[in-house]
This record gives structure tokens, sequence and C-alpha cells, in this order.
């Protein structure tokens, strides 16, 4: 989607027309692969996502989002020719208070990382269908093994305290689901398997296809056989390279082949699956991957949401318009 595509699609909206509570859905960065991953896969042209806060005591309009630095409120300065933000707004709610009062409850309860949204891509990669052909087999092998290496080192540095790790989408989606809890009007209504599903391909999706694969063979798959990666500054580059090649297709006519399920990258499945379900419920669950397969696919029904569903998906979601700021810290 290019600028004037953009511009003409919804209505530039003014300060004074945002109210707290409002969902604010981030346009991908140009110049951040793993940005423009996560919006390529998801169909869409955003990869990030915080909730308005409202005015501070100096006057100034703040939002909250999971970047580089952790959970964290933000001032939004006005900016004509700043990134571009969709609003989104729950339908006929009046009281929006039980919301912002998870939020911030979460803005304290919350470890700062810089590669949660390395982790969002391999969830996608994971549980979004996808034609098999465009999936780059070592490209998704090095996401996955990073994704896992940061997942590890926070649960080593955790130690015993009770904060959490949040994905940005995850942590708006929390915002509503926990104040539903008090008011059934405040839960997110995403549409029926609206993510899950893709009219472009009627391929399983990754772990689908693998925990198929390990039942119906006897394969034996070694996971201490491939290691953690240290860092994914080495992968960003072949990341953007793969996401430019996918736009264009004569790329994809001429790679249409059969996608192997390589013994590497099914340990890299079954080792980021595993530690993110430790992260999630706190136990390793590699004794049975059916158990794994069947409480990733149902925990992430539930809160695994992305930006783009923020953005797309939600029937009780009021599309207001965009509106362009820079953020600065608060």
């Amino acid at each position: 989607m290019n600028e004037s595509q953009f511009i003409t699609d919804e209505r530039q909206l003014e300060f004074s027309e945002l109210l707290p509570g409002d969902i604010l859905v981030f346009r991908a960065e140009k110049e951040d692969a793993v940005s423009l991953a996560i919006s390529y896969l998801t169909d869409s042209d955003v990869s990030h996502s915080g909730i308005y806060l409202g005015l501070n005591n100096k006057g100034e309009a703040v939002f909250a989002d999971e970047g580089a630095l952790g959970l964290r409120p933000y001032i939004m300065k006005p900016n004509l020719k700043g990134q571009p933000v969709y609003v989104r707004r729950l339908k006929d709610i009046c009281d929006i208070k039980p919301v912002l009062l998870k939020a911030q409850s979460y803005l304290h309860d919350t470890i700062p990382c810089d590669w949660t949204s390395l982790v969002l891509l391999a969830l996608i990669l994971l549980y979004k269908k996808i034609p098999v052909y465009k999936y780059p087999e070592k490209i998704i092998t090095k996401v996955l093994l990073v994704a896992a290496s940061a997942i590890d080192e926070y649960l080593s540095q955790k130690n015993n305290t009770e904060k959490e790790l949040m994905i940005c989408s995850q942590f708006v989606f929390c915002c509503f689901e926990e104040a539903s809890k008090l008011e059934a009007k405040y839960k997110l209504d995403l549409y029926e398997d609206r993510y899950f599903k893709s009219s472009s391909s009627k391929e399983p999706n990754l772990i689908r296809r693998i925990f198929n694969e390990i039942h119906k063979s006897s394969r034996v798959i070694e996971f201490n056989a491939v290691e953690f990666e240290d860092t994914y500054s080495d992968i960003e580059s072949e990341i953007a390279l793969w996401v430019k090649l996918q736009r264009k297709k004569t790329f994809l006519l001429e790679n249409k082949r059969t996608f192997e399920l390589h013994n590497d990258l099914i340990a890299a499945v079954i080792l980021f699956s595993d530690k993110w379900y430790e992260l999630r419920f706190g136990e390793r669950s590699l004794s049975s991957f059916e158990k794994l397969n069947r409480n990733a696919v149902d925990y992430n029904r539930s809160l695994f949401i992305t930006p783009a569903d923020l953005k797309l998906h939600m029937k009780n979601l009021d599309p207001l318009g965009w509106i362009p700021f820079d953020r600065m810290d608060e």
C-alpha cells in the first residue's frame, strides 16, 4: 500500500478527537525488516499496536505500547509528517476505565525486552496458513532459534519476579480481555478463525504439518542437535531480502516447490514452541508434542492476536481514521 492509498482510505484525525482507550495500530517501518515481515505475513500494512491513555498533567497526549524498552508510556508529539497510525475504538462503550486500569497495572508489571517483535514473527510463521512455496526454510529455522534463545535468556533472568513479558498486540488484547471479566461488553470480538484461516492457502499451518509428520512417521528428532542462536542482528538482512523477493510475482512463480520438513526445522519449531509454552505456563512440555501442539493452539487462539487483527478483524471496533505523530519519552 503506497502513501496516497493510505491517506485516501481513512480520515485524518485531530488529537482532540482521541479518547482514552482508543487502540493505536502502527504501520510497518520501512527500515525494520522484522516489522515488514510481520505486515507481509498478516496481509496488512501494520506491525505494532498500543493504547491511548489520555492527557497527562501537562496536557500532553500519552499512549502505552510494548517496545525495545519494555511496556511503557510515551508522549505523542503532533507532527503532520510523523508516523501515520490507525485509530480503532470499542463500539457502544461509555466508561472505558476498567480497560485503562488494566493497562496501568501492566505498565508496572512487565519486563523490558528488545526482541518481542521477533517472537511475534515466529508465532505468525508457526500458526498462519501460508502457501508452502513462500516458506524460506533456512530463514524460518533461524528466526525460531533466535526467538527461542531470547525467551530462554529472559527465563534465566526472570528469577522470582512476577513481572510478565508481553507482545504489543497481546498487551492491547489482554487489557480488554481482563476488563471483560467485569463486564462482557469490553471483550474484543475477533471474526471467527479469521487469523488462522487464509483464502490464499489450503495447506495446514507449519506446526500442524510438523505434528502430522511426526505422527505418520518414525522420525526421531534430536532436540539438542540444534543450538541456540545468540543474536538476530545477522538475520535481519536475510529477512529483508526474503520479504522483498516475496513481493515479486515472478519470484513466486519461479520458486514454487515442495516444502521439505528438514530435521533442523522440525527441531527449531519444537524448541521454540516449548520455550513459548514454558514462558506462558511455567513448565516444559517436550515430553508430549501432542500436548504441546494442543495447548499452544488453544492458548494462541485466545491470546495470540496480531496488529492486523486489531486493525481489520474485530467485529466491535470502529475504524475512526488515522493520526500522524512522533513518539517521545515521557
